[in-house]
């Protein structure tokens, strides 16, 4: 998540240079460290820990998968994320950088639930399945959101 979190911050201030007329007034920006620890971290951790909450509230059985994992899980599932960052940083085109950021999103999305979809079955029913997988859904959108409307 850390080259992740470089490679946000190069990319977002190498976006906004190349978006930038006269470059003698570009500044770097480097508010988006903070947003980009903050999310990744929070997200990494939170996700998973309320995934496997909401499996002991209204599943069955207990998760089938350790925390440790779940946190494994999130980090690999933000990797779709360094490729169009990095092209987002060099394509400042608007339309481009929503495409990527919403492919990756997509990506990402599609990992986590291909990853927690067996565990999810086996202790979930399918409508309270349903409401676990919206809810990675939605946080990943968010991750899109942030991503664009603030670092890009």
């Amino acid at each position: 998540m850390w080259t992740l979190v470089v490679v946000l911050t190069i990319s977002g201030n190498l976006s906004r240079y190349l978006e930038t007329e006269d470059s003698s007034q570009f500044t770097y920006t480097f508010k988006i460290v903070p947003i980009a620890v903050s999310l990744l971290f929070g997200l990494g951790i939170f996700l998973p820990l309320m995934i496997r909450l909401a499996v002991k509230l209204l599943g069955n059985s207990e998760s089938s998968v350790p925390m440790l994992t779940g946190v494994g899980i999130y980090c690999y599932s933000y990797a779709s994320f360094l490729v169009s960052a990095l092209l987002c940083g060099i394509i400042p085109n608007n339309v481009v950088q929503w495409i990527l950021i919403l492919y990756s999103t997509l990506t990402s999305m599609a990992f986590l639930v291909s990853t927690y979809w067996a565990d999810l079955s086996n202790s979930l029913e399918s409508n309270k399945r349903m409401g676990v997988i919206a809810f990675i859904c939605l946080a990943q959108v968010g991750v899109l959101l942030v991503f664009k409307l603030y670092i890009f």
